[in-house]
């Protein structure tokens, strides 16, 4: 007979599927079937994207950490960000959150091309 304990820690509303450059022109976002929809975009780029853009592509999709960092800056986690409960992607955020998320981003997505609008400046 087995029985299962339950963690006392409180997991953080957080970074569950939400991803670095999903799209070339999109900071971050949340991926539609998680992992698998992770999978799925890869396969996507490895057989559609210009030869020249997959590298860069494959390096930089890649899932948010739930670091210290992050729960700080977004105590709520990113899905509460919008009053509405809609932020689908960065492009939604406040002014004031997408600082946040930059700075996050500066610190999980090194050497990374995004200049704030493309990874293809």
């Amino acid at each position: 007979m087995s029985t299962k304990v339950k963690s006392k820690r409180k997991k953080h509303p957080g970074t569950q599927d939400w991803y670095w450059h999903i799209h070339h022109r999109v900071l971050a976002e949340k991926m539609v079937d998680g992992r698998t929809g992770a999978a799925n975009r890869r396969k996507f780029i490895k057989d559609s994207k210009l030869p020249e853009e997959r590298p860069t592509r494959l390096k930089l999709l890649k899932p948010i950490k739930n670091t210290k960092l992050f729960r700080e800056l977004f105590p709520r986690g990113l899905d509460a960000l919008d009053a509405n409960n809609q932020a689908k992607h960065s492009t939604n955020l406040s002014p004031a959150a997408q600082r946040k998320l930059e700075k996050l981003h500066k610190s999980q997505c090194k050497r990374c091309p995004w200049d704030g609008h493309t990874i293809f400046p």
